[in-house]
Formats: C-alpha cells, sequence, structure tokens
C-alpha cells in the first residue's frame, strides 16, 4: 500500500523562516486589510505629507537624527496607504523573530528546537497588543532586530577566532544602529 497523505506531509521541511513568516502571517496578515492608521502613525504620516522626505531630518533632529534615514526610505517605498505599511510591520516582525531566533542558537546551539519556540511564540504572542500603530513599531522592529543580530555577531566573533574581526566589526556596525537610532542616543 501507498503512504498516506498525512505521513507524506509529516516528512516535508519547512526552513523555519518560512515557518515563522506562514505563523505571522496566520496569526495577523488576514486582519491589515482591515487596519489603518494609528497613534504616532498620523505624526508620522503628517510629516510625510506636509514636508517630504525632508522633513524627518528637521523632526528627528534634536533626539534621534539617524532615526530620519529608515522612515525616508520607507515612507518613499511604502507610500500613505496602510496595507504595504501593515504588511511592513509584519515582515519585520518576521526579522526581529529571526534576529531572537539567531541569538539563541547562538547562546544554546545544543537546545535548537527552544529557540524555535521562543521565535515562534514572540513572532505569533497577542501580548504586545501595539502591533496595529504599524508605521512607528514597525522602526522598532528593525532596531531590535538590529540588536539581537549584534549579539549574535558577538557570539560568532568569540567562537569562531579566525573571524573575530569581521565578525566583531559587524557586532559593532548593528550596535551602533540600535543606539543611534533610537531616542537613547538623546542622553549620550
Amino acid at each position: 500500500s501507498s503512504p498516506s497523505i498525512l505521513s507524506r506531509l509529516g516528512k516535508i521541511r519547512i526552513p523555519f523562516p518560512l515557518l515563522l513568516l506562514g505563523a505571522a502571517a496566520l496569526g495577523y496578515a488576514a486582519l491589515a486589510p482591515a487596519l489603518g492608521f494609528y497613534w504616532d502613525d498620523w505624526q508620522i504620516l503628517y510629516l510625510q505629507g506636509l514636508a517630504g522626505p525632508d522633513g524627518f531630518w528637521d523632526y528627528f533632529a534634536h533626539d534621534r537624527p539617524l532615526s530620519a534615514w529608515t522612515y525616508i526610505l520607507a515612507s518613499n517605498l511604502l507610500g500613505s496607504s496602510p496595507l504595504p505599511w501593515h504588511l511592513f510591520s509584519l515582515a519585520l516582525r518576521c526579522l526581529t523573530a529571526l534576529g531572537l531566533w539567531w541569538a539563541f542558537r547562538g547562546i544554546w546551539p545544543e537546545r535548537k528546537p527552544l529557540a524555535g519556540w521562543s521565535a515562534l511564540l514572540f513572532v505569533i504572542y497577542p501580548g504586545f497588543g501595539q502591533q496595529y500603530v504599524a508605521i512607528v513599531y514597525g522602526h522598532f522592529y528593525l532596531l531590535i532586530a538590529a540588536f539581537l543580530a549584534s549579539l549574535s555577531f558577538t557570539l560568532l566573533a568569540v567562537r569562531r577566532p579566525q573571524w573575530f574581526w569581521p565578525f566583531t566589526g559587524m557586532a559593532l556596525a548593528l550596535s551602533a544602529v540600535n543606539l543611534f537610532f533610537w531616542e537613547y542616543y538623546f542622553l549620550l
């Protein structure tokens, strides 16, 4: 007798990044077409419409000047329609979950399932109740992903001494992105 469809499906290997993307799509993407803009998203949209991309430089100059880059690039790509922003924010949430997965795999290389389940929980966890604030939190997801990638490169630098300097350089660059694109830069 031939194997059943279910037994064949059980043998299919799905790359983990696609699994995360699929879980996020099932959990959030179905709602994206019904969502609009909320809270601080309106400030960014107003600024984009009033002053164009150059307005971001003045708006962010006093507390996080480098943040203007992410908003300029994203607003030029995504425009002023809510759906692209919500899908972009969801994609960045997946990128952040991948960063978490990568960092946990570096911290606990022998506990790969724990890293996978942690990243999967991160991407679908409903306790973060502001996913609908797409413009602002998309930016934050990008910075958190940079932080997690910097941790991963730090671990790689320690574990692979022959690549210490390239990995350390990547870790420092991503750490700088994380630090200087937040408003915490103002305290420096």
